[in-house]
Order: structure tokens, then sequence, then C-alpha cells
């Protein structure tokens, strides 16, 4: 497994801090839509696939998206995944014996059309999660899926989520540090140029509770190296919301 995992870990790296403003204007946020992701991802995950069914083990962050999942109730929620990359998360959870209704979306066109491949008879949108086509409230959970780390509107993102919620919401893989503020960096991330935000905790749950979430859950899976330029260790968080009356 930890074999398998650093050759998961090891399709991103090579972090700089870099301003915001040199983001927008790398136009680093877009580059999820690169059209050759899908299959460099595709061959990590179907690895991975496999390693768990084998062993029934589950990475840790992965493990901990379903710790918070099977709190949930009703017992067989409407979950909407956004930035669901090929939609191999439905399979891992369905592995850990999660039953629910799901519906995956992506900003990548590419991805879309490998996850509509990969599992033809469930529902999959391409859209922007700062502008998710759902009415409010239609889903019972809503996960965003190591997805705010790479929107520089991740405030409008966390707003949508909470909006499209009728209860719960989800964010996996959400790298944060506790005394530095909120840091920009650009890394590589299957050979491709994008942006990582490296989130200031404190500043994160109050977007979280401006978007009418309340934090009831936190599972810290994670402990990465202190990258250059910040002066303490980054930790990999999953968090689980409730939304507010």
């Amino acid at each position: 497994m930890k074999t398998l995992l650093n050759k998961f870990f090891g399709v991103s790296g090579g972090h700089k801090i870099i301003s915001r403003t040199v983001a927008e204007q790398l136009q680093l946020d877009q580059q999820w839509q690169d059209s050759e992701l899908p299959q460099k991802q595709l061959e990590i995950v179907k690895r991975e696939l496999a390693h768990i069914k084998s062993t029934h083990q589950f990475p840790a962050h992965m493990q901990a998206l379903i710790d918070q999942v099977k709190l949930l109730t009703p017992t067989k929620p409407s979950v909407l995944e956004i930035g669901c990359s090929s939609g191999y998360y439905n399979e891992i959870l369905q592995l850990a014996g999660v039953d629910m209704y799901y519906t995956g979306c992506d900003y990548s066109p590419a991805f879309i059309n490998l996850a509509k491949q990969l599992y033809p008879n469930l529902p999959f949108d391409v859209c922007d999660a700062t502008a998710l086509p759902y009415q409010d409230q239609q889903f019972d959970v809503a996960i965003s899926g190591c997805c705010i780390l790479h929107i520089l509107d991740y405030p409008k993102a966390i707003q949508e989520t909470a909006r499209v919620t009728k209860r719960y919401a989800l964010f996996s893989r959400t790298p944060v540090v506790h005394l530095a503020g909120t840091t920009y960096t650009k890394k590589m991330g299957y050979g491709v140029p994008m942006i990582e935000i490296i989130f200031n905790e404190t500043e994160l749950l109050r977007h979280f509770h401006a978007a009418g979430l309340r934090v009831i859950d936190i599972i810290t899976f994670g402990k990465g190296p202190h990258l250059p330029g910040i002066k303490e260790p980054t930790f990999s968080k999953t968090y689980l919301c409730e939304k507010l009356p």
C-alpha cells in the first residue's frame, strides 16, 4: 500500500509560492481541462482500485471520506460529487458499502466523457463549480472532491456547494495550515502546471460559516512536509458540514 500511495501522491509536486495575480495571469485554474489528464489519472486509479479490491483496504484520504459519508442520514442519500473527474469515487463508495443515488460533475469535458464511458448508467455533467446548474437543495449531500484547492474563486465554489445541498456538504482532501495565511502555489500535476491553494484553516472555516454551513466533523488524514516559503507543515483534512437552518 505504501508504494502505491507514493506513486499516487507522486503525480503532484514541485510546489512554488506565487501571488494570486500571477495565478490569474497564467490561468492555472483552467489547466484541469487538459485533454491528456484523464488517461494519466485513469492508469493510477485502475491500480488503486485493483489494490483495494484485493486487500479490502482504502488509502487514508478515501477512508476519511467514507467514514464521514457513513455518518449521514438518510441511509440512501442523493449525492452530488463536484470535481468527480472520471467518477471513480462512485465505485469507491460502493466498495465501502455506501448505498446512494450518485451524480457527478466536473469542469473538464474530457473527464466527463471518460466518466460516461466507464459508468454509462450514471448521470454526469460538465459544469463550473462556481456556477452549478442544479436547483437549490437538490441533493441530500454535496461532496466537493479535492476541488476548492484548484479554484481561484473558492469562496463562490463553497457557496455553490452549500446552495445545492439539502443538509450535508463534504470538502475532501483539503490542504491547510494553521498559522500562515492562505497561500497560492504553482505545482505540477500529472505533468501539467496547475494551481494549488493551501488554506489558512481559520479563514476556511469562516467561508464555510458565511455560506451557511456548520462544521460537525473534521478528519486529519495526512501531514505533509514544509513547503518552500511556508514555515509550518501542511495538513490534509476532510470537513463534514451541516447546513444551518
